[in-house]
């Protein structure tokens, strides 16, 4: 078979199709976020490739199709691209979002600090009650969290960890009591905000569920290794 045959037009068309169908099978499964950049240039390089198969045999509507698709691809490239580098974030929004939204993107990162609010506890202030419903996800940018169960201390949350990611999803009361062992620093996002920025963008959600997944294993192997030491 020459090689001719393989890159012929009709077989560049099908791959461009190909890329159109993975995009949009990648959407739907909630692989690709339709804001990212991933998913659009997928569908930049399915209208490249399928308006280069155009040439052979040319149909107008089918061509401006695909440059239309091209340009609007291209658009949202240049437009994240701006705001992307136009997005500014505090030293301490940087430590928050890399640390546990690694690979989001300014925008998004913007979006989702801007839905919560940074509080300081002062120290001795109970933050979360054993039993009753938090209603929030929590993180300790600076200061340290005292954790009791039954009145008995049982750990600490320490800087740069969440608290409340145990019941911020399901809306159960908290499992334990957590108090500010001194002056401290957190970030608090209400559980119907979280709830409605996870709903509006799968990639976002999918770095806060990873993230409060190893959170909680994290905190659970601490809890095991305290257990077995006694």
């Amino acid at each position: 078979m020459l090689l001719e045959d393989i890159i012929s037009f009709q077989n560049v068309g099908l791959i461009g199709v190909s890329f159109y169908v993975l995009s949009y099978a990648g959407l739907q499964l909630g692989l690709l976020s339709g804001s990212g950049n991933s998913y659009t240039l997928m569908n930049l390089a399915a209208a490249s490739l399928v308006l280069i198969s155009l040439m052979e045999t040319y149909n107008q509507s089918a061509a401006l199709i695909q440059i239309i698709w091209i340009f609007m691809s291209l658009f949202g490239l240049l437009r994240r691209a701006i705001l992307h580098h136009s997005t500014k974030l505090a030293p301490h929004e940087r430590v928050l979002t890399e640390a546990k939204l690694p690979g989001i993107s300014r925008a998004d990162a913007r979006r989702f600090l801007d839905r919560g609010m940074w509080e300081t506890i002062p120290k001795g202030t109970v933050v979360v009650r054993e039993g009753e419903v938090f209603g929030a996800l929590g993180w300790v940018s600076d200061g340290d969290l005292q954790v009791s169960v039954a009145g008995r201390d049982v750990g600490h949350i320490p800087r740069g960890a969440f608290f409340g990611e145990l019941t911020v999803l399901n809306g159960k009361p908290a499992t334990a009591t957590v108090t500010a062992v001194k002056d401290t620093q957190i970030f608090r996002m209400r559980a119907d905000t979280l709830k409605r920025l996870c709903v509006g963008n799968s990639q976002l959600a999918a770095l806060i569920q990873l993230s409060i997944g190893l959170d909680a294993k994290g905190k659970l192997e601490a809890a095991n290794n305290q257990i077995a030491s006694l």
